[in-house]
């Protein structure tokens, strides 16, 4: 088949690995002109950690650590911790994990095991301005006709699918589908890089200001500081202003209003808020996830969203590259299993069956996250901070330390395709990002 993907972040390039691997043909197109690796820390683990192993990237995924060796809560008067959390290796103590790595980083891994796949092209500052059906093509065996896709440089081709990998607020989806569920978890959140510091020791370091803010700093690969402020609103008329801000794309707008909110919280907020403003990865986010009712689209069946496009789960989760990942080898395996005269709708349906129960338990966040870790009150931070000390003290006793469970598939386990394994598992082109 010949098959579209819109989006080369994290779940596209996947896709697109595997579904060469079958044999497909397959055109990535990408809004940016250039791949840069920009992005927050994330971690993979579970299914998605085998995945990037099959993929024959692991090595790749561990050159590229973060370097951050655990997790410490400042104290009130910013000097120094008051908790800390260290990674320590094969147990589950510290919300650090083994295989931190920035998005940006991963993204660019993934794409490097496809951009000299001639099953691959990809086409930069390229997006989908428009999809219908080609009415004059014809189905294959007689199905509904393949899709028609009109490109913004111009060209106009024929496809016999088209993958959704775009991003939370995806314009194809927005074209092609009901509108979703948007859960909001009244929460923003602004990420940046920062140079580094003699203040920075590779530690991720939270700091809970009053007020329900919170200031963050973590380590990179790259030699800089990844620095993150993240407020929910105490009222409606704070709601009205944050939401405006996020809504309407101005980072001058934006900027404005975390100088404002920011400006008195205390520890490195006066580093971060200057670092912030000549920052080139600036990003604002609102929290908020994607729920929608069928990942492919009813009037033709062979449109489908993957990743963020389906089912973002906000960065609160962990989980939102985990996702993107399995999305990715999921879709295309089961594209990969299609036989003559069958649709690719048969394919969308399997890959939503298979991945679907573990989407909603990810999704399925309680109530009162991500409010708890953000107190408002002097005397809601004292016992956050009483809690967040006595777990650190608890855990900080080797007997007590729990095994490592996040690189446990049980949780969701990984389905087999036969034409992903005819190769042996790292595949015979690429091995960790490089030509072999």
């Amino acid at each position: 088949m010949r098959i579209i993907i819109s989006g080369a972040g994290v779940a596209g390039p996947t896709a697109a690995f595997w579904l060469s691997k079958a044999g497909h043909s397959v055109t990535i197109v990408e809004r940016a002109s250039v791949l840069e690796p920009i992005g927050q820390n994330i971690d993979v683990d579970g299914g998605a950690l085998r995945v990037v192993q099959k993929m024959g990237l692991h090595e790749g995924l561990k050159k590229l650590n973060t370097t951050e060796i655990g997790t410490r809560f400042i104290r009130n008067d910013g000097k120094g911790a008051y908790a800390s959390l260290p990674l320590v290796k094969g147990r589950t103590v510290s919300p650090t994990s083994e295989n931190e790595i920035l998005r940006g980083d991963l993204a660019m891994l993934l794409c490097s095991a496809t951009r000299d796949d001639p099953n691959v092209r990809y086409l930069l500052g390229t997006t989908i301005e428009k999809i219908g059906e080609d009415q004059g093509a014809g189905g294959e065996g007689g199905l509904s006709p393949p899709l028609r896709v009109q490109l913004s440089n111009g060209d106009s081709e024929i496809y016999d699918a088209c993958i959704v990998a775009d991003g939370q607020w995806s314009r194809i989806r927005k074209e092609h589908f009901p509108a979703p569920t948007v859960v909001d978890k009244n929460a923003y959140i602004a990420y940046f890089t920062i140079p580094r510091t003699s203040v920075d020791q590779g530690w991720w370091e939270l700091y809970h200001s009053l007020g329900s803010r919170v200031i963050s700093t973590r380590p990179d690969a790259q030699g800089t500081t990844r620095g993150c402020f993240m407020k929910m609103p105490l009222n409606k008329e704070e709601k009205a202003v944050w939401e405006k801000a996020s809504r309407s794309g101005s980072r001058e707008a934006q900027n404005s209003l975390l100088k404002e909110t920011f400006q008195d919280a205390g520890w490195e907020s006066k580093r971060l808020l200057e670092g912030m403003v000549d920052a080139r990865d600036f990003y604002f986010q609102a929290l908020k996830q994607i729920r929608m009712p069928t990942w492919h689209d009813e009037t033709t069946g062979r449109i489908a969203c993957v990743g963020d496009a389906a089912y973002a789960p906000t960065p609160i989760s962990g989980s939102g590259a985990v996702l993107a990942i399995l999305g990715g080898y999921i879709i295309a395996g089961e594209l990969s299993q299609l036989q003559a005269g069958q649709h690719p709708r048969e394919a969308f349906e399997a890959y939503e069956r298979n991945l679907r129960p573990y989407v909603e338990e990810v999704q399925n966040l309680p109530s009162f996250v991500p409010g708890v870790m953000m107190p408002r009150t002097w005397w809601q931070r004292t016992l956050l901070q009483n809690v967040i000390w006595a777990f650190a003290k608890f855990f900080s006793i080797p007997y007590f330390q729990p095994k490592e469970t996040r690189h446990d598939e049980s949780a969701f386990k990984l389905p087999l395709y036969p034409a992903f394994e005819k190769e042996g598992e790292a595949g015979s082109r690429m091995v960790d990002g490089n030509a072999a």
